[in-house]
């Protein structure tokens, strides 16, 4: 997460900076010398968003164990099943759809033949997919070390030239990296941004993968 928003600012900004050795720009640890380039990241936080729909919806395989009572000859099904997805086995058997057993695909309901009782079924469903997502905001500081003020305002306003000009590019992979101001000390300038992007998970509601009913066993 984070580390995925440190490599896209240090893949965007190390082109475009000229006369700092590679190795001191962005290291992971302290070097000597100057000019040097770091990065750090000063705090971050989440900030939960509403639950929303995801764009894409999905076909998801389910069985289910059905045992019948005495006189009982139909069961509703726990998900609707999609139109040529059912398959009901018996002791091993398969079974026909039309012969053995017919299934009322708008509401889901499984009738069956007298003479079976216990049955495994298996069958598509769609599921409802909403997407459960998080907003990231962090402080980055990127400080700058050079020989002499010069060096470091040349250095300075290459990153923010580079991070302007990449701005749309950086966006369309969902991030934003806004500029907050600088600080100078001692020998180099430190550049404050506020970082902001989303963390997101998508989950299927409404469906039951599997179920055991009427054998008196907990669902899995």
């Amino acid at each position: 997460m984070l580390q995925e928003i440190e490599s896209l600012i240090v893949e965007t900004i190390i082109p475009r900076i000229q006369g700092v050795p590679r190795e001191r720009l962005f290291p992971k640890k302290p070097t000597e010398g100057a000019p040097a380039v770091y990065l750090s990241c000063r705090w971050f936080r989440f900030e939960p968003q509403e639950i929303s729909e995801s764009n894409c919806a999905k076909v998801l395989e389910v069985s289910e164990s059905l045992v019948l009572g005495n006189g009982e000859k139909s069961r509703k099904l726990k998900n609707n099943p999609e139109r040529g997805t059912l398959s009901v086995t018996s002791g091993g058997k398969i079974l026909k759809e039309g012969e053995d057993f017919t299934v009322d695909y708008a509401c889901g309901e499984l009738h069956l033949a007298d003479h079976y009782k216990q049955f495994e079924v298996l069958y598509k469903t769609k599921a409802e997919v909403l997407r459960r997502t998080l907003k990231l905001t962090a402080k980055y500081a990127i400080d700058v070390i050079g020989d002499g003020q010069e060096e470091v305002d040349r250095i300075c306003g290459e990153i923010v030239r580079t991070l302007l000009l990449e701005y749309p590019a950086i966006e369309g992979k969902g991030v934003k990296i806004l500029p907050l101001g600088g600080l100078p000390f001692k020998g180099g300038m430190r550049l404050f941004y506020k970082i902001e992007s989303e963390v997101s998970a998508e989950f299927e509601v409404g469906v039951i993968k599997k179920i055991e009913v009427g054998t008196g066993k907990k669902p899995h």
